[in-house]
């Protein structure tokens, strides 16, 4: 067997084993004693959720925002190929855990979807992602998605301020905290979590509370977007790929 195969099935695997572990006490994720119950806390807006051109996984061109379409969206940035167990793999196995949780609450089913991004569209090709989800196909609403080209992702990689350093080894791949970011319906990003972060409790209660507070603070939105024309100047100097 390759390398390459070797390190997606080493990833696979990981990300099959986690699911079979009940709780949130194995892997990655930090949890510092119960977290706070869904509704019982506000998150606060950060900034406008970045928007790009994207391709899913039947080949379909569309972008971020169309996808996110009023919808409370995690977004998800990954790579197929990664043998971090506590990288990739620990994301994808949160977002499964999460879906298990929406599709089972009526209040959120239809008001949810999870994205997951590929950083690799020289590997992760539509077909690939197409593959990789087949794993999660019990999910709910669960988009995976790729670009075109470097050129395409890297605009995407400055508005969601995702460095990526390029693995020397042998068998290639990212150096990089694979992050995840919670928005709500009017794309507004209200978590951003490392792989150290990301918990599938947390998470859950994240979008629970983000499923109930549909008054979005008009205030708040403008704070956002005041962040994003900041972000803009400073784009150059985000997202590299080295």
């Amino acid at each position: 067997m390759s390398n390459t195969r070797s390190r997606l099935s080493f990833a696979r695997f990981a990300v099959l084993a986690a699911m079979a572990v009940p709780g949130p006490a194995w892997g990655a994720g930090i949890v510092l004693g119960a977290p706070p119950a869904p509704g019982s806390y506000r998150l606060p807006c950060i900034e406008s959720a970045g928007d790009g051109s994207v391709v899913t996984s039947h080949g379909a061109a569309t972008t971020l925002h169309r996808l996110y379409a009023g919808r409370i969206v995690v977004l998800s940035l990954i790579y197929t190929h990664c043998a971090d167990a506590q990288g990739c793999p620990w994301a994808s196995f949160t977002l499964a855990q999460t879906a298990r949780r929406i599709k089972g609450d009526p209040r959120l089913a239809t008001r949810v979807r999870l994205v997951s991004l590929s950083f690799d569209p020289a590997r992760d090709t539509p077909e690939a992602m197409a593959r990789y989800g087949r794993s999660f196909s019990h999910a709910a609403d669960w988009a995976f998605i790729t670009t075109r080209s470097p050129e395409a992702l890297a605009p995407i990689l400055a508005d969601y301020d995702q460095r990526l350093q390029s693995d020397p080894g042998p068998a290639g791949g990212w150096s990089t905290s694979c992050r995840s970011f919670s928005s709500d319906e009017a794309r507004l990003v209200r978590n951003v979590y490392s792989s150290s972060f990301l918990d599938p409790v947390l998470l859950g209660n994240d979008i629970a509370t983000l499923g109930l507070d549909r008054d979005q603070d008009a205030a708040c939105a403008r704070r956002a977007g005041r962040s994003r024309r900041r972000r803009a100047h400073r784009r150059p100097e985000r997202g590299v790929v080295t």
